[in-house]
């Protein structure tokens, strides 16, 4: 006579659902293994969310300021490199004004050369503007005329220079404007934000004189060209019939004062440089806060979202040994009979 098995389809079920916990419960650290991350679906724990927003907030602003710091070192670099092709060139010019006797016609030959490496180096642009315009970021920033061949007459409001004799400080009436500076703005209309509550400037706007004909801040370009013209203008004899000591002295005090800038009306290019080196100073502070700071949250979201290796893997071979239990156990229900209890 057969002997009748225990198991029915309620016991049946029971076992069905024992290995199907069992299996789920092997899941989900074989999938975090396969991932890298606790969760397929949302990152980590309730518990954790505000963090985990509050670090991906952090690395966002982070992330938008350090483009900006990108922009400001490049328009730093630029900016510093060019005022110091400028204050070389001042250098030079004292230098060879300096010699007894001048030699008008070789000052006038190297200040021809220098005053269009002057104007070059003033219309320096990086990708996106002009550096020294200002706010006229699509203007460069200086236009350089052959004696007499500028504008006759002033525009209202325009700020430039009448050449003629630096001693006389006047213009031949054939004359024309020698240079015109277009900067617009102010230094910091230009400024850059690198922080929430910080913003450096990284470029100095050419402004000449204002209309109020008043010294702008930075006026040792204009300074510059009125020296570099009139050293160049030497050997117009239209200009200069018979050049001058005196003429050469007056150029040469435009020069200085570039170099050497005036209390309380304008930079020279010694302090703009001066300047921009505390700036960037200023720039690596931030950028190694910011590197901190992005440690710390980078460091939050891997908590919340990264899985431990090791400890999945210690979790899996928990859940495998419980697994291959329910199977065995499973298997010893269903064989069991009658007899088993007799």
């Amino acid at each position: 006579m057969p002997v009748d098995l225990l198991s029915n389809p309620a016991q049946n079920n029971l076992q069905l659902f024992q290995i199907r916990t069992a299996r789920l419960c092997r899941s989900d650290p074989e999938m975090q293994i396969t991932s890298g991350k606790k969760s397929q679906t949302s990152p980590g724990t309730l518990r954790d969310m505000p963090a985990l927003l509050a670090a991906e907030n952090e690395l966002a602003r982070i992330k938008r300021y350090e483009e900006n710091i990108v922009t400001a070192e490049s328009r730093l670099e630029l900016s510093e490199a060019n005022l110091g092709g400028m204050q070389d060139i001042g250098e030079q010019i004292r230098t060879i004004t300096n010699i007894t006797p001048v030699n008008y016609d070789l000052v006038s030959e190297q200040a021809q050369n220098f005053l269009a490496l002057f104007g070059d180096l003033m219309n320096a642009q990086d990708s996106t503007r002009y550096l020294f315009g200002g706010t006229g970021t699509g203007t460069p920033p200086v236009e350089i005329y052959p004696p007499g061949s500028g504008p006759v007459t002033d525009p209202a409001g325009a700020l430039q220079v009448v050449f003629g004799s630096p001693a006389a400080n006047a213009a031949p009436t054939n004359a024309g404007w020698r240079f015109r500076i277009f900067a617009s703005g102010t230094d910091a209309d230009t400024q850059i934000p690198i922080d929430d509550s910080l913003q450096v400037t990284v470029q100095y706007t050419a402004n000449n004189l204002n209309a109020g004909g008043t010294l702008n801040v930075t006026n040792a370009f204009q300074e510059m060209l009125s020296g570099l013209v009139a050293l160049a203008d030497l050997d117009n004899t239209a200009l200069y019939p018979a050049p001058a000591q005196t003429d050469v002295d007056t150029a040469r005090n435009h020069v200085n004062n570039a170099l050497n800038g005036v209390a309380g009306s304008y930079r020279s290019f010694t302090e703009m440089r001066t300047s921009l080196s505390t700036t960037n100073k200023t720039i690596d502070e931030v950028k190694d806060g910011f590197h901190n700071l992005k440690n710390i949250s980078q460091n939050t979201v891997i908590r919340v979202e990264d899985v431990d290796d090791t400890e999945a893997a210690i979790r899996l071979r928990e859940e495998m040994v419980q697994l291959k239990a329910t199977y065995s156990a499973v298997q010893q229900i269903s064989r069991l009979t009658l007899l088993d209890f007799l």
